[in-house]
């Protein structure tokens, strides 16, 4: 598998500060069952000021045939010092692993075998990612990974890959896609959106793992720019709409699976907290909806109706801010959910639906969500064929917030009676009417 100069892999690690973690990501590599002496690893430092290069020459002076350190006279971000990594590979596929992150022990060897079989069919292969350290859990976009196959994005547009990290992709396709080193986010969601723009196709591999390090103490870039006014102000301009620009260029049209990682990247700010009580929310949460203003009229109405990260009343929500309006009647069955539209009104219908009852001051009250104003929602509570009286008490702010609008409020149904002891599941029927509609709801009883 060592052909001469080249290897079979290049690993472009780019280091900085990250002295508690490189030695357990080079490592990573070293162990690949794969066999070290196949593999070129690339340590590109960006001017650390820990102990990062004493260890990156450590292993430097250990590993002379495989291993090559290029040192940065000053701090050049991430994307300059990858390129400069990406420049000098040799491998026939490269690989940019984070220095605070790992790989399985067979990952080479299972993307080396997938490409061998695939390699006309795709530019880049990825594995599934999972977080440790300060978190145990699967990526949430990692339904992909049910089976290891080649993905047609066109056909499949929800299979969203935004991670180079924890990609593999060819040595020639990559040095044609070298990182925008004026970008400070977004540059692997770039990068890799630029490639499949040119071929569609993804490889993904089950039965082999990536390990992104969640930090304990929140310090990774990832980590710090979560709610940060750059990542909410560059995205869009810098990243989103000259992508969008791309595609229309290149394919007179924009791919559902460019639509699909738009609306995934924005859906998952918007759902950001900290901002609520930050000096600088009003303006941060102005930024973003802009930028959503920017997008939403290249994402269509399918997209937006079909994606899985967000609930009925989100999706209802930016239908609305993209046309002013809903659907006149449509039924959208999902794999968790229907969403019913009738009357430029959304009744969200899903296997959780409940209205959940307990006791509040000797009576019974439930929780009903709902964005519908009160007029126009009568409820029915039976116990029984007795009709319990009910009052509604809005809870105001309770609900679902994004990014400052809320989409949804909680209304509390209280039973002016009480209630009879030994009240179990199946005592109680419920009935919702939203002008001529009705719905019989399931009722959870905790008393």
């Amino acid at each position: 598998m060592l052909f001469g100069k080249h290897f079979a892999f290049s690993v472009v690690m780019a280091v900085h500060n990250t002295e508690g973690y490189v030695r357990e990501a080079i490592e990573s590599v070293i162990a690949q069952d794969f066999g070290f002496a196949n593999i070129e690893l690339i340590l590109i430092d960006d001017a650390s000021e820990d102990g990062s290069l004493a260890i990156l020459e450590e292993y430097r002076n250990a590993y002379p045939n495989q291993i090559k350190l290029i040192k940065n006279a000053r701090n050049l971000g991430v994307s300059a010092s990858r390129n400069r990594g990406i420049l000098e590979a040799k491998g026939t596929y490269i690989s940019c692993l984070d220095s605070d992150d790992r790989l399985e022990k067979t990952a080479m060897t299972k993307v080396w075998k997938f490409f061998s079989k695939h390699k006309r069919e795709t530019h880049v292969v990825s594995l599934p990612i999972w977080y440790f350290e300060g978190r145990d859990e699967a990526h949430a976009l990692n339904y992909k990974f049910r089976t290891s196959r080649v993905i047609h994005l066109e056909k499949e547009p929800w299979m969203i890959q935004m991670h180079i990290s924890s990609s593999f992709v060819k040595r020639n396709v990559l040095k044609k896609h070298l990182f925008d080193e004026t970008m400070r986010y977004g540059e692997d969601a770039y990068v890799l959106a630029q490639i499949f723009l040119e071929k569609p196709f993804l490889g993904v591999i089950s039965d082999s793992v990536y390990f992104y390090r969640s930090r304990a103490d929140e310090s990774s870039a990832l980590q710090k720019a979560k709610g940060s006014k750059e990542s909410l102000v560059e995205l869009v301009p810098k990243v989103y709409l000259p992508l969008l620009e791309q595609a229309l260029t290149k394919l007179g049209r924009i791919p559902e699976f460019l639509q699909a990682t738009i609306l995934y990247d924005r859906i998952w700010r918007m759902k950001i907290k900290s901002l609520v009580g930050r000096e600088d929310g009003e303006e941060l949460m102005e930024v973003f909806w802009k930028g959503m203003d920017d997008v939403l009229p290249a994402i269509e109405e399918d997209i937006i109706l079909h994606c899985r990260f967000i609930n009925s009343f989100q999706k209802e929500y930016l239908l609305r801010r993209k046309f002013g309006r809903l659907p006149d009647w449509k039924i959208i069955h999902l794999e968790n959910q229907s969403m019913i539209f009738y009357s430029d009104y959304l009744v969200e219908i899903t296997k959780r639906d409940k209205l959940k009852i307990y006791e509040k001051h000797g009576k019974i009250y439930g929780i009903l969500r709902t964005h519908f104003p009160l007029e126009r929602i009568k409820i029915a509570l039976f116990l029984g064929e007795k009709e319990l009286e009910v009052n509604f008490v809005d809870q105001e702010e309770s609900g679902i917030w994004n990014m400052g609008v809320q989409v949804a409020r909680d209304l509390g149904v209280e039973c002016k009676e009480d209630y009879p002891k030994g009240l179990k599941a199946g005592d109680l029927t419920c009935k919702l009417q939203i002008d001529e509609i009705v719905r019989t709801l399931d009722v959870k009883v905790e008393v």
